[in-house]
């Protein structure tokens, strides 16, 4: 999935169980230590999301784990996004949401919507053209299906509407 640039300490969660599933595990000396948990819990699923020791080291986790997290955190949420540590989405109940970027350089943004959903910038009135070519968005569940790449410039943001 890719590995983060400097070593990111997380505590070591021992779970003494084999139904809770680590979805998202790092690696070190060939030993898997779990960073998302899940487990199903009645009629619902718990999720254990492992800190980091410095939680700043959130940010230097590589892309891939963040979008994995996403994925599973944001599973409901009507738009979600693939991006780099330091990008946020902020998502209304209205359909409108907000991408901004604290980095110091431009960050490629995709985001992802329900498959036939159209995407509108709220400030330009441009409607986006839906990412084609390559694979499919890797999704954790079949809610998001469109993929519209954007690019953020840095510390601004970007208003949306999703239909």
């Amino acid at each position: 999935m890719g590995s983060a640039s400097l070593p990111i300490f997380f505590p070591q969660i021992r779970f003494l169980t084999n139904d809770a599933w680590p979805v998202i595990r790092g690696i070190a000396d060939n030993n898997g230590f779990p960073i998302l948990l899940m487990n199903e819990y009645g009629k619902g699923k718990l999720f254990v999301l492992t800190i980091p020791a410095n939680f700043t080291d959130l940010y230097q986790m590589p892309e891939p784990a963040l979008n994995a997290i996403r994925s599973y955190v944001m599973g409901d949420f009507p738009v979600r996004i693939e991006a780099p540590a330091k990008v946020s989405l902020f998502a209304y109940d209205n359909g409108s949401f907000i991408i901004e970027s604290f980095r110091d350089e431009p960050a490629a943004v995709t985001l992802l919507v329900a498959q036939g959903s159209s995407v509108t910038n709220l400030v330009t009135g441009e409607r986006l053209t839906e990412a084609t070519g390559g694979q499919p968005p890797q999704d954790a569940n079949a809610r998001h299906g469109s993929g519209f790449k954007v690019e953020v410039q840095p510390h601004s943001y970007m208003v949306f509407t999703v239909k």
